[in-house]
């Protein structure tokens, strides 16, 4: 039998589409994959996947950069960011919402997840490394991000 919180997720999934489609959220994020055919990470040649993340219709999830006051106090690295909330995945009404697996819960060994943001921060897209995925409610996810490199950062 489902719980109250996991019956509200397709409803909850339709209202944070709602300032995307406002255009209040400008930054895209995919899930960017990578295997290798070589014996180590690196070598030979790499194959991607990338999986958007989407809220209902399509719209992007909320991208903010953590403030220098969570930068010292959570002891982050400059230009960490955080992304959310988003619907875990739900099977009811036809389905929808954002799946663990795509954040390297089903990659092997060797294999790589990075985040793509694209947007007025990033209009030529920077990869980020994902830091930390929380889930303490039934119904949203937050992704923690730290830039791959310092080039990524733009202030």
């Amino acid at each position: 039998m489902a719980s109250f919180a996991t019956n509200l997720l397709p409803a909850i999934h339709k209202i944070r589409a709602i300032p995307g489609l406002l255009g209040v959220h400008p930054h895209t994020v995919t899930v960017v994959q990578g295997s290798w055919s070589g014996d180590h990470t690196g070598d030979g040649t790499e194959t991607t996947t990338e999986i958007p993340i989407v809220q209902a219709n399509g719209q992007p999830p909320h991208v903010r950069w953590a403030s220098n006051e969570e930068i010292a106090v959570g002891q982050l690295h400059r230009g960490t960011c955080i992304i959310g909330p988003m619907t875990p995945q739900f099977t009811t009404s036809g389905g929808g919402g954002t799946s663990f697996r795509w954040f390297g819960t089903d990659v092997d060994t060797g294999d790589t997840v990075y985040l793509r943001i694209t947007g007025p921060h990033h209009p030529n897209g920077a990869l980020y490394r994902l830091r930390h995925v929380h889930q303490e409610r039934a119904t949203q996810i937050m992704l923690e991000a730290e830039p791959v490199t310092e080039k990524a950062v733009t202030v």
